[in-house]
């Protein structure tokens, strides 16, 4: 699946992307060179929002953007044309950067898990959008609220059609080539930075290769952030078509940006607009405005609704911080940072604050040697940049103001780079870059160790299951996944117990769980529980039987499905029962009862720390928070032999590795997770007695997200296999007394 989704569909889309590309050449008559496949993409945005725009014509947009493509490809000669090696080779490398994170992991994943769940919106946004329309007629679910409060508001979907596109042509689920494209859009944006760069400077390869991944845009890529990436590619590559003349394709690439960004995109575009008008003549601008307008009109008819009062108050709240701790530093617009989290400011403060003068200095340099040389490009990239941020800075919130710097660091990082390749001074020039470019390649370095990457394993299992049962909703899920309920299991009508939802899942105590939290099924109330017709459920060592009314229907590595008979026969249900309890239910009718399930063996994981930095919760010993590399001992008695699973709760970046005396069973690396959840890590054969447990943790390695933010390892368990306790019958002189997880009267 790796190959396929890092290397054959960005295939795909280059090639969608070439067709629409060369299709616009042969309307426009304008030789893109360089541009193509970046002016192409912007076709398939525009192209794409047509339909999509419709209630029901989203399964129109991908055949629509394949007809372009290979109508573009039959109508122009590409293949005698002649090649850029340089562009392709700063591409490529930009590419392969934007993709190590994900690439090295040894699994199709995809960034920025538990970090943002906004990916998981992007997907659900996407998923609808080429399947049926921008129409919500769906029944009640989480993934109907989603959408109803997004698609519904007019939120801007330009950058999700790629992706949505892409996964409709080759039938490779969204989320696996979600953060590929990401990579080919941070490619295409090094392609727009060496067609301006390469007028001025002898090596625009190395503009490109370097401006493409400023930090904080690095940052939001591994956060998912597609409409940041999107946006950065669409403003340098108008900016460039500006330069070239090329006005129609300069329109389609602003109804593009207009589409990702609503009428946002028209702070970045006036500066451009400007520059056409006053350079070019005025009846072939006049008529690049008109048919900018017609067609940005899906954007422009969304953009009503996604306006409103309450939007736009959102959007200029000064105190709205979104994921963010704090307003990002004006600062990072140089595309120097180095952290891991570019929400944070760095440690080597001063070492940041050189270097970022370096970048301002050298940005001054180039705007001033390219326009004694009458070289507009570069100059209208910092100024379009620059007046965009600021912009937003000022009348936006510190969340949008932030994206907002994202997508304007390529401008100015790709300026200075191009102003220290200019300096002609004698190893000035050569030592400002090498300084510039270490800068940018330190901080993405921090960035992908810190990296938080989607579980493929328990994601494609969700997949399964949505595939498996679509059509058996409405489901419940009980743990906290917006991935599960937005995109995986949307053909179920899923509801998450704390997502956003449109019923009440109430718990046995009362009131509902907080958004991220998660529970297990027999903390919620039996009316809460009997809305819904399938149980997607979180496998645990600790976890409940669902009540009598559901029977197993599939079991996974990680997860449960339990379906409900149609008619429902339970009166009454009590969890964790007393004779009083189980006297009073015998009143009412038959008792069914489900005997508790064996008490996992948790390990005791702050009994010994070593070595020293090593520490627990509170006063929990079952959870600790590791130094960088150490281990902890302890001893568990088995009380039967047979197979039993290690199982791990917390969240971790680095590698987890659990020996049972001395022998290695279970591991792992880079398992981020929301709290309260457990994950197994692998199983083994043990013997009655007792027996030495060491877990051992380790930061220090090159792996991506070696060093993904603070770890929290536990609660640590030996669980042994077997499948869920049958259910037992009886009266109250036979069940009272017994260990029980809940008690049942039926209807007689």
């Amino acid at each position: 699946m790796i190959v396929a989704a890092w290397l054959g569909y960005p295939l795909v889309l280059l090639a969608l992307a070439l067709g629409c590309g060369l299709l616009l050449e042969a309307v426009s008559r304008a030789r893109l060179g360089v541009l193509l496949l970046p002016a192409g993409l912007a076709v398939i945005v525009v192209v794409g929002h047509v339909p999509v725009a419709f209630s029901s014509g989203g399964r129109w947009a991908a055949p629509l953007v394949v007809a372009c493509a290979v109508a573009g490809l039959v109508s122009r000669g590409w293949w005698l044309r002649g090649r850029v090696p340089g562009a392709a080779v700063a591409s490529f490398g930009v590419y392969v950067v934007y993709a190590l994170p994900i690439v090295l992991s040894g699994a199709a994943t995809f960034a920025g898990y538990i970090k943002l769940d906004d990916t998981a919106t992007f997907l659900g946004m996407g998923d609808r959008l080429v399947e049926h329309g921008s129409g919500v007629a769906l029944p009640p679910s989480s993934y109907e609220a989603t959408l109803a409060l997004n698609l519904g508001h007019g939120y801007p979907i330009g950058s999700l059609l790629p992706f949505a596109i892409g996964s409709r042509v080759t039938g490779i689920d969204a989320a696996w080539i979600y953060q590929p494209t990401l990579a080919v859009a941070a490619a295409l944006l090094a392609l727009c930075l060496y067609a301006l760069a390469e007028p001025f400077v002898r090596r625009p390869a190395l503009v490109a290769f370097v401006g493409a991944q400023p930090a904080i845009l690095y940052g939001y890529a591994l956060w998912g952030g597609v409409k940041e990436l999107t946006a950065a590619l669409l403003v340098v590559l108008a900016v460039a078509l500006a330069v070239r003349g090329a006005l129609v394709p300069l329109a389609v690439a602003g109804a593009a940006l207009l589409d990702v960004l609503s009428l946002g995109g028209l702070v970045w575009l006036a500066p451009v607009a400007v520059f056409a008008v006053l350079v070019r003549r005025r009846w072939s601008t006049l008529a690049a405005g008109v048919l900018f307008l017609v067609l940005a009109i899906p954007a422009l008819v969304s953009a009503r609704a996604f306006f409103s009062g309450e939007t736009v108050s959102t959007l200029r709240n000064g105190s709205e911080l979104g994921n963010l701790v704090h307003p990002l530093s004006l600062l990072q617009l140089a595309g120097i940072w180095p952290v891991g989290d570019f929400r944070f400011h760095p440690h080597q403060r001063l070492i940041t604050a050189v270097l970022v003068v370096l970048v301002v200095a050298a940005a001054f340099a180039g705007v001033w040697l390219a326009a004694r040389q009458r070289l507009f490009g570069l100059p209208l990239l910092l100024l379009v940049g620059v007046v965009g941020a600021a912009v937003y800075a000022g009348v936006g919130s510190p969340w949008i103001a932030a994206k907002a710097y994202a997508t304007a660091a390529p401008a100015v990082l790709a300026v200075a780079v191009a102003g220290a390749l200019s300096v002609r001074t004698r190893y000035v020039g050569a030592v400002a870059f090498a300084l510039i470019a270490t800068g940018v390649l330190w901080s993405n370095a921090l960035a992908y160790r810190d990296v938080a990457l989607a579980p493929r394993g328990r994601l494609a299992e969700l997949a399964t299951i949505g595939r498996r049962f679509a059509g058996d909703g409405p489901a419940l899920m009980t743990e906290y996944n917006p991935y599960g309920v937005r995109h995986f299991l949307r053909r179920l009508d899923p509801e998450g117990a704390s997502e956003l939802r449109r019923r009440e899942v109430f718990l046995t105590q009362g009131g509902t769980l907080q958004k991220g939290a998660s529970a297990d099924v027999g903390a919620f109330a039996l009316s809460s529980l009997q809305v819904y017709r399938t149980l997607v459920l979180r496998r645990s060592p600790v976890g409940t039987r669902p009540p009598s009314d559901w029977t197993l229907a599939w079991r996974g590595r990680y997860y449960d499905v339990w379906e409900r008979a149609p008619s429902a026969r339970v009166l009454e249900h009590a969890a964790t029962p007393t004779c009083p309890d189980i006297r009073r239910l015998a009143k009412l009718g038959p008792l069914v009862a489900a005997p508790s399930s064996a008490i996992p063996l948790l390990v005791n994981l702050g009994a010994v720390p070593e070595p020293s930095g090593w520490s627990t919760v509170g006063d929990d010993p079952e959870v600790v928070v590791p130094s960088d590399q150490g281990a902890v001992a302890s001893f568990v008695t088995v009380p039967v032999s047979g197979r039993y699973t290690v199982w791990l709760g917390g969240t971790f970046g680095g590698a987890v590795d659990v020996l049972v005396d001395g022998r290695r069973v279970a591991g792992g690396h880079n398992r981020p997770d929301w709290p309260g959840l457990w994950a197994p890590l692998g199983s083994t054969e043990l013997g009655a007695g007792r027996h030495a447990v060491i877990l051992r943790y380790t930061a220090g390695s090159w792996t991506p997200g070696a060093h993904g933010g603070q770890p929290l390892i536990g609660p640590l368990a030996l669980a042994r296999d077997a499948a869920p306790t049958p259910l037992q019958y009886g009266n109250a002189a036979t069940l009272c007394g017994r260990r029980l997880d809940w008690v049942e009267a039926l209807a007689r």
